[in-house]
């Protein structure tokens, strides 16, 4: 269930951001004003090339909507997206965007999973942090072509297999745990029998 932290460990984060936040603020003169400007429309030309080149998505991708160029083929020296799912819309079309959405889909599914099935609070915990890790990647992909980046795009994969393993383990326990062994089968036919002999003698 959400959230996954508790709600002290939850408000000790929160106070501890503000008050960092502000602690930096006072200790760097003119830093929230610098950080406000980030969000300050800009006109210089890193921001303008890609705007410029984000107009231009839909005359690439009619090229070959379905299938795309090509993986790799969508040089950064024609135009830079800064965005790794617009990129693999060109480069893999409909269909490929589509495959690699359903690998940030199916990530954040078996996680979650692996979070209803468990009865081990770690193995919740650690199933949350997966399903959140594969949500933010997927968000900050759309800031940055990921994929042109091998520890960026090597992490996401990285996460992408933890989810499944640990789907796997969870499931696995949970089949273990359903299991009739024979050591419990004996465990039972002896409890049976103390059952049975407590009975005889106390008649």
């Amino acid at each position: 269930s959400l959230p996954a932290l508790p709600r002290r460990v939850r408000g000790a984060i929160v106070t501890g951001g503000v008050v960092l936040g502000a602690l930096a603020v006072v200790a760097v003169p003119g830093l929230l004003s610098l950080f406000l400007q980030l969000f300050a429309p800009s006109g210089d030309a890193s921001t303008q090339s890609r705007t410029n080149a984000l107009a231009r998505l839909p005359e690439f991708v009619s090229e070959s909507p379905l299938f795309g160029t090509g993986f790799g083929t969508f040089l950064p020296r024609y135009y830079i997206f800064d965005n790794a799912w617009a990129m693999m819309l060109v480069e893999l079309g409909i269909l490929g965007l589509l495959a690699f959405a359903a690998l940030f889909i199916t990530s954040i599914y078996s996680a979650e999973r692996a979070v209803r099935q468990s009865a081990d609070e770690r193995a919740k915990l650690f199933g949350h942090m997966l399903s959140a890790s594969a949500l933010t990647i997927a968000v900050v992909f759309a800031f940055f072509d990921g994929l042109s980046f091998p520890i960026a795009a090597g992490f996401a994969f990285l996460i992408f297999g933890l989810c499944g393993a640990l789907s796997t383990a969870v499931h696995e326990e949970t089949l273990l745990a359903t299991v009739d062994t024979p050591e419990q089968r004996m465990s039972r036919r002896l409890a049976d029998r103390r059952a049975r002999t407590r009975r005889a003698r106390s008649r």
